[in-house]
């Protein structure tokens, strides 16, 4: 993008959507379009049709569908000489939006030229042309060197140059153009503690990759009971969260007790021992302070493994979000120095519902309906899932029809509550149509019927 950006200056628009299988919940097609719409106007000044229909919808409290974000988008292409749009790892967006994602971008054409980087089992883009791009030996050869340098032990195991050699070879060997297999392998062999034992250690390396994650849990499951039950925690954290979680949040949700009234400081587990238990499976990214998954088959690996390992995993995940909202005091500095003394609050706030859906609401049914009978407690959510409407403030219902929660909706409704009152997106049904939650809709409307009667 900063090559394009220095070649064309004049009339050329330019756009990037970066693909996250941890946003798979708002990186729908719409958003997706109007993120590119939005970027074209870093260049151009916003026209009317934008703003008649930013008004439309701000006056209705509603978002623009795809359809309307389709023919703006399609409109406004009309304004330059020519576009760019990068998309970035299209196989972690759904399978089920890649399609119409591509569909709706291809529309834009032949003024929007397309780049679409992708794991090579997304079927390729027809007339396209097709780059393939895989690890060249000298650059896997230049990693392995800056990860023996990087590792004390493989310093210290490998000081004769022909054993640095052999075990160089062999890890390019078994990586086979792949820098994740070499990481492994790396971590793998940085275990060794004698010479004779890393020379076994890389006899068994594999060129399978589900292969070298069965061997690297084997060995998270002999470590101490202690560093097993951390790892898998943090696991099931960082592949269940539905964004990418910082070390701050991970560390205060894994120090939550059953019980607590709040997170205490030497409960916090060090960041360096909850990398080294896991093995090489998370990576922290120093520069944004987040903790995630090696890489996006290591989700895809984890998620087989659901129901052996993690099967009450968004069942702890939601119990300790709520947990951690029911903190007396938690809200009470005010929203920015709430965030910034309770790293968990944003992420509890604004996902902790979303995991309790479905099967846990059933069983923590007394701990949401408390959080949501409580107005602090509304306010504080309100807040963090970004909602600043004045006057009007989220009911329990209201709240309950935005996080789909069936039943907590069905308990809030037998208790009376007025099914007609306004919120900042007006009534409960409106909220529930703009979610696109249908069955509570069609409940909300029931109910509705039963009380005009």
């Amino acid at each position: 993008m900063d090559h394009l950006c220095k070649g064309f200056v004049k009339d050329i628009g330019f756009a990037i959507v970066y693909c996250n299988y941890k946003e798979q919940e708002v990186q729908t097609p719409t958003n997706l379009l109007s993120g590119v719409l939005r970027q074209l106007y870093d260049g151009i000044s916003l026209s009317e049709k934008v703003t008649d229909l930013h008004s439309k919808h701000a006056e209705r409290k509603t978002r623009p569908a795809l359809a309307e974000v389709s023919e703006l988008l399609q409109q406004e292409v009309t304004r330059f000489s020519k576009i760019f749009v990068i998309v970035d790892a299209l196989d972690e967006c759904p399978e089920e939006n890649r399609s119409l994602l591509l569909e709706e971008l291809r529309a834009l054409q032949p003024k929007a030229h397309l780049m679409v980087t992708s794991r090579p089992e997304v079927t390729a883009i027809a007339g396209s042309v097709q780059l393939t791009i895989t690890a060249h030996t000298e650059d896997l050869a230049r990693y392995i060197d800056g990860k023996f340098s990087g590792s004390s032990r493989l310093d210290n195991l490998l000081r004769k140059e022909a054993d640095r050699r052999r075990v160089k070879d062999t890890v390019i060997k078994k990586a086979d153009g792949m820098f994740l297999l070499a990481q492994m392998h790396i971590t793998t062999l940085a275990t060794a503690t004698s010479m004779k034992q890393l020379s076994r250690v890389l006899e068994s390396l594999t060129e399978n990759l589900d292969a070298a994650y069965e061997k690297t849990l084997e060995r998270i499951d002999s470590q101490t009971s202690n560093d097993k039950v951390l790892a898998w925690r943090v696991l099931g954290w960082v592949s269940h969260a539905l964004r990418p979680i910082s070390t701050k949040e991970l560390r205060e949700a894994l120090a939550i007790e059953p019980g607590a009234t709040k997170v205490e400081d030497d409960a916090l587990p060090d960041t360096e021992v909850i990398m080294t238990v896991c093995a090489g499976l998370i990576t922290l990214d120093r520069t944004t302070d987040l903790v995630r998954l090696v890489h996006y088959t290591t989700q895809q690996y984890l998620e087989r493994l659901k129901a052996s390992r993690f099967t009450n995993m968004q069942m702890e995940i939601a119990r300790t979000c709520l947990l951690y909202l029911s903190f007396t005091g938690l809200g009470d500095e005010g929203l920015y120095k709430s965030v910034k003394q309770h790293p968990l609050l944003v992420y509890a706030s604004q996902y902790g519902l979303v995991h309790a859906r479905g099967d846990p609401e059933v069983s923590l049914r007394a701990m949401i309906l408390d959080i949501l009978g409580q107005e602090k407690k509304r306010s504080l959510i309100q807040l963090t899932i970004g909602i600043h409407s004045g006057k009007l403030s989220l009911s329990p219902i209201h709240l309950s029809v935005y996080f789909g929660l069936n039943t907590v909706l069905s308990q809030i409704l037998s208790d009376g509550e007025d099914i007609n009152s306004n919120g900042p997106y007006g009534t409960a049904v409106t909220v529930a149509s703009w979610r696109g939650f249908e069955p509570i809709a069609h409940l909300l409307l029931e109910n509705a019927k039963g009380t005009r009667r």
